[in-house]
Parts: structure tokens; C-alpha cells; sequence
């Protein structure tokens, strides 16, 4: 943080000084006028710049510092495309129709009297598109029986337990890098 406060100080007295210096932007000194007193003279112009002050770009720590300021954008950028590649992009809930909240108990209501004995509805993540659905199973050899006598949901991810499994399924929508993503966390609830 320090080297960008130092760049941005370092670059703003270098657009100052250029302003002032080379462009004539530089106010001009004008007599102050002081009825009944004595006049005091004008300040002398300010001598010009040296040339190395003058070449604010190439300056070494300026120029080291805004070399940093692009290696960190940089690896800042990368880090951001392999979240991506490993979340996957954010599926926002759609604007129209039902909330999330109120899709979330929808689904609740809809499949909790479907389940067989020995499966559990666990956790239902609407926060994005599309939503999941989680059952807990005491025998996991069942999970496949039980996801085709629900409708419309497709296994995600499974997790096997020293007893039963849990598994997580996608309500709709497509399967994708995120919704994989999800999945796996909704699974560690």
C-alpha cells in the first residue's frame, strides 16, 4: 500500500511541476496592492527546473514503483482468472418469478414428503441459479435409486460416510464449473 500512496504522490507533484513549469500554467506574480503601506515587491519567478526534475518519468523510484504497481495488477489478474477457472462465474438469481427464499421453501415443501425412510432433505442452496438440494442417506448404495424416483434432479457430487452418504443435486439448469463449485461446499455443510 505504501508503494502506491508513494507512486500517486510521486506522479501528481510530476503532473504539478509540468503544469507549472513547461506548460506556463504557473501563476503569474501580480503587485498586491496595500493603500498607505509600503509596497512589498513581487516574488522573483521561480527559477526553472532542473532537467532531472523535469523528467519525472524517468525517475528510478518512480519509475521501480509504478513497475511494481503493474506486477501486482498483474498477478492480481491472474489470481482472479484462476478463481474463475476453479469457482467458476457467479449465476445470478434471476430477477423474474419467485425469490430465492421463496424457491428455497418451494422445493422444501415439494420433495421433503417424496423422500424414502432413511433419507433426510439437508441443506437447499438458491443463492444463485440453479439451485441445489442436499439428502442425507444411511446407506449410500441407495443414492442413485433414490435421485431417479425424485423429479427433476440430477447428482452433482456424493459424499461417502463411515455411515450412509450425502449427496447433493442440482435442481435444473446446466452442470457447470460453478455449479460444481457449489456443490462441493454445499456438501461440507
Amino acid at each position: 500500500m505504501r508503494p502506491l500512496l508513494l507512486l500517486a504522490a510521486g506522479l501528481g507533484s510530476c503532473i504539478l511541476s509540468y503544469g507549472l513549469v513547461h506548460v506556463g500554467l504557473a501563476p503569474a506574480s501580480a503587485p498586491v496592492s496595500t493603500a498607505g503601506h509600503a509596497r512589498t515587491p513581487p516574488a522573483p519567478d521561480p527559477a526553472p527546473a532542473p532537467a532531472a526534475a523535469r523528467r519525472c518519468p524517468e525517475d528510478p523510484v518512480l519509475a521501480e514503483l509504478a513497475s511494481e504497481v503493474r506486477e501486482v495488477d498483474l498477478e492480481e489478474r491472474l489470481l482472479r482468472a484462476s478463481i474463475v477457472r476453479y469457482e467458476g462465474l457467479p449465476h445470478p438469481w434471476p430477477s423474474e418469478g419467485p425469490t430465492a427464499e421463496q424457491r428455497q421453501a418451494e422445493l422444501a415443501a415439494r420433495y421433503a414428503p417424496l423422500l424414502p425412510d432413511g433419507v433426510a432433505l439437508g441443506p437447499i442452496d438458491c443463492a444463485e441459479d440453479p439451485c441445489l438440494l442436499s439428502l442425507a442417506l444411511d446407506d449410500g448404495s441407495r443414492v442413485h435409486d433414490v435421485l431417479a424416483s425424485l423429479p427433476d434432479l440430477t447428482l452433482s457430487t456424493i459424499g461417502f460416510m463411515e455411515e450412509g452418504a450425502r449427496a447433493v443435486a442440482r435442481v435444473g439448469g446446466e452442470q457447470d464449473t460453478r455449479s460444481d463449485f457449489r456443490s462441493r461446499e454445499l456438501l461440507e455443510r
